[in-house]
């Protein structure tokens, strides 16, 4: 492992990140090293508690970069286990997922707020990294949404932005917001996942840069990111995302479902800056429906610099919730029209 010397950081990082030589981590680095290092910077290491006999054969979730299988510990409690997908092809990709894993492992650690899923650890099974959280029964908010038609979904949309609001204070982004990518705990209450696409800044622990980050999901991936290849991952791009993930909510469809092509959809979204059209079954033309597509056709403005901070859309979603269209005050000085 290679160290180098602590750079400035922000002063509210003093408390949360103790100085120490910062390690980086690269696609040659031994697994043993790399499971020291994120141990020594505040991972757990469960291989020991983990019960291995318990670890299902086939994924439950099978994603484009991932798998999640169902296992228990010792002491019986049932977690997720997430392990990143070997890929076929050359030994240099495959060399880097033990990067890959340790990275998202990292940045996941870096969390604890009520809206985000918390990370129980590590473990390392068949000679791979992978990442411990609890089991939760309740799938993801699309799917938990369509079993519970009675849910407050304006409330949930709420904690969803309080869980993106906490991220961007940490600071980060998430890199992939999407309706699947929020879970639902056993008291109903969403939960922010996968971090295979974020980006932390101020770690002690850092990563060589060669490293590609997963795809995109173009239904809820702002135009910058789909047109421009120069162009990083950003907050700006976390809140136009955060604004289709409500307006998934409301609706229970995925952004621009009459799109089954999503070849066609890119295009629709570059050359004609397509936009989703308001659902008006789903947000009427009344007070609150109104407030509701102000505050998305703000989160989707094609200047990502147009768009709302995080902060205030939490606090336009509480306003709403609470029966409040008028204007809002944030607790951050800050007035919303």
């Amino acid at each position: 492992m290679g160290y180098a010397t602590n750079d400035a950081r922000p002063d509210h990082f003093t408390s949360f990140l103790q100085p120490r030589a910062r390690v980086i981590i690269s696609k040659d680095t031994p697994i043993d090293d790399i499971v020291l290092a994120l141990t020594e910077h505040g991972c757990k290491d469960l291989t020991a508690e983990l019960d291995h006999t318990s670890h299902s054969a086939h994924p439950v979730i099978s994603g484009g970069y991932g798998n999640i299988t169902r296992g228990a510990m010792r002491s019986g409690t049932a977690v997720a286990i997430k392990s990143l997908r070997v890929p076929i092809g050359p030994d240099e990709e495959q060399n880097k997922i033990p990067k890959r894993a340790a990275r998202e492992l990292y940045t996941w650690s870096r969390c604890s707020h009520r809206n985000v899923l918390p990370l129980l650890g590590l473990v390392v099974f068949h000679n791979q990294i992978r990442m411990l959280s609890l089991w939760m029964p309740n799938g993801d908010l699309p799917g938990y949404l369509k079993k519970n038609a009675f849910v407050d979904r304006y409330v949930m949309c709420q904690q969803v932005c309080d869980g993106m609001d906490y991220l961007h204070g940490v600071p980060m982004v998430h890199g992939d917001m999407k309706g699947t990518n929020v879970l639902v705990s056993d008291e109903g209450v969403p939960v922010i996942t996968d971090f295979g696409n974020a980006v932390f800044q101020y770690g002690e622990l850092q990563f060589t840069q060669t490293m590609k980050l997963n795809g995109f999901t173009p239904r809820w991936t702002s135009p910058e990111l789909l047109l421009e290849d120069t162009i990083s991952q950003s907050q700006e791009a976390d809140v136009y995302a955060l604004g289709m993930v409500i307006k998934e909510v409301i609706t229970g469809d995925v952004p621009y479902a009459e799109y089954k092509n999503e070849m066609k959809l890119l295009f629709a979204i570059g050359s004609q800056k397509l936009l989703p059209n308001r659902p008006e079954m789903h947000i009427p033309k009344t007070l609150r429906g109104d407030a509701i597509w102000s505050l998305l056709s703000r989160c989707w403005n094609q200047k990502p610099e147009k768009r709302p901070k995080a902060y205030e859309v939490v606090e336009i979603m509480r306003q709403i919730s609470e029966g409040n269209y008028g204007q809002v005050t944030s607790n951050r000085n800050c007035v919303i029209a």
